[in-house]
């Protein structure tokens, strides 16, 4: 074989690795069997010269890989193919002189530009009487790129359960530790940060023991396991409520490599449910509290209507016929029977005011409108404070139910402005827009000192809290604004969905 060394004079070659006498092997002694071998091999080789890395030799595999043709890829060293800075390649090269071959992995450079993963092994040997470097190639470009998404797919893995919210850990067959996430260990109290291949027994003997049942049933069975509510004491006696699921992990496609258990801890969510199933349960017994009183009212109402309102009724037209029937003499007789008439013709008009302030028939009758107007009217004339009713987009019936507690808000609202403000004028606004009903009532009295209605010490009186309860039952909202001397406002608003 002929030593092809390309254009650098002799003279002007460095020496980069030792020498090989009594390390190459000889092979190849005729050039027959070297190209036999050499030549027409379908792996990809080169021959390097040991003096300056430049290639001697390759064979065709090797110019169809790298691009080149034969006459420029011999002009080449192992320096234009490799990435590696020039000095590690020397080493890796020597590392395969003094150990008579070795394996290494090697970033390439195509004739294009392109890289590619290969892995090459070297080693010295001895063709045709010339000491070489003798390469095998392998590329291993599809392989890189799979150990690398393998490597991604596995940190990201490691950081989904490290990172998880929730509380989650891997086990192996064993139930030893793989992986476990920071919530899982703050939960659960593990006293080794890096819990990996250590038994449960040994970390965390309080573990749920549905865990570890589920852990076995999965390695036999292959199924998973779920807890939607499972109460669980922890170390300091604390009750804790749980929400889980254990899956299987393959080690391949048939074999189950072991768990993987999410935790949910449910603790704060039940006990807002509990709070939410309570207070609804309150609403409804006020619903139905203020239904009963209001169904009283009406039965009472009723009666004192059709039955004690009509009979005292009857009985001051008997009198009325009575004193016309008396003689013209019986003067004492007739003051009396005056007298009577009057105490029934008051009794008559307090049963009225008693039926109507327990149950307004304008209500039923007419609705809300017509009837805040008469509340209005009748409140201005017993209280000597004006008040003014409006009304905007409300001409619509609305649910009886609602109907009847803003009636009997704005009766509340009334009262106390008579009782407490001073006031010399009363407003009551109500409108609608879209789905939200907003009811005002506004006075021009004393107001509330500044400061002093969201202190601690204002409570609120029987009317606000009688106020505040009826809004409550319809989802609505209240708000009181007020300062001292500039009067009250009252604010309410209900959904209407």
């Amino acid at each position: 074989m002929t030593q092809r060394t390309g254009n650098t004079p002799p003279h002007q070659q460095q020496q980069l690795f030792p020498a090989l006498s009594g390390v190459a092997v000889s092979i190849f002694e005729d050039d027959a069997r070297y190209r036999q071998i050499f030549r027409n091999n379908p792996a990809i080789q080169i021959l390097i010269d040991p003096a300056n890395g430049r290639v001697i030799d390759a064979n065709d595999a090797a110019c169809l890989f790298y691009g080149y043709d034969y006459r420029r890829f011999c002009s080449l060293t192992v320096f234009d193919l490799n990435t590696m800075p020039r000095q590690e390649v020397i080493l890796k090269l020597e590392k395969a002189i003094d150990e008579r071959g070795g394996f290494f992995r090697f970033t390439h450079r195509k004739s294009d530009g392109s890289t590619c993963q290969v892995e090459v092994f070297t080693t010295p040997v001895t063709i045709g009487g010339q000491d070489v470097l003798y390469s095998t190639i392998h590329d291993v470009t599809g392989r890189h790129e799979a150990e690398e998404r393998l490597r991604f797919g596995e940190q990201a893995f490691r950081h989904f359960i490290e990172n998880n919210p929730s509380a989650v850990a891997m086990f192996d067959r064993e139930m030893q530790y793989l992986l476990t996430s920071r919530r899982w260990d703050e939960a659960f109290g593990l006293p080794d940060r890096d819990p990996a291949g250590k038994a449960v027994r040994d970390q965390m003997p309080v573990l749920p023991g549905s865990f570890r049942e589920c852990h076995a049933a999965i390695i036999s069975k292959k199924r998973v396991f779920c807890s939607n509510e499972e109460r669980f004491e922890v170390d300091n006696g604390n009750e804790q409520w749980l929400r889980w699921e254990t899956h299987p992990w393959y080690e391949d496609a048939d074999h189950i490599g072991g768990t993987l258990i999410f935790v949910e801890f449910i603790t704060d969510k039940k006990q807002a449910t509990e709070s939410a199933r309570q207070l609804r349960e309150e609403r409804e017994r006020l619903a139905f509290r203020i239904e009963t009183i209001e169904e009283e009212r009406r039965k009472i109402s009723r009666e004192l209507h059709d039955g004690v309102g009509q009979l005292l009724t009857a009985a001051y037209l008997n009198l009325e016929l009575l004193e016309s029937a008396i003689s013209e003499n019986s003067d004492e007789a007739i003051k009396l029977l005056q007298k009577i008439r009057k105490l029934l013709d008051t009794t008559i008009q307090e049963t009225r005011n008693i039926s109507h302030d327990l149950r307004p028939a304008v209500l039923d009758d007419f609705g809300l409108i017509p009837g805040l107007r008469l509340l209005a009217e009748e409140f201005s004339e017993a209280s000597g404070i004006k008040a003014i009713f409006q009304h905007f987009n409300c001409d619509n019936r609305l649910d009886p139910k609602l109907e009847i507690t803003i009636y009997r808000i704005c009766q509340e609202a009334l009262n106390n402005i008579a009782r407490h403000s001073g006031a010399t004028e009363a407003t009551i606004e109500i409108f609608r827009r879209d789905n939200l009903l907003t009811l005002t009532v506004n006075d021009n009295g004393s107001g509330i000192p500044s400061g002093y209605l969201g202190h601690q010490s204002f409570r609120a009186g029987t009317g606000l809290n009688n106020i505040k309860e009826r809004v409550d039952l319809h989802n609505g909202s209240m708000q009181i604004n007020s300062q001292e001397k500039s009067g009250t406002e009252l604010l309410i608003e209900f959904p209407l969905s």
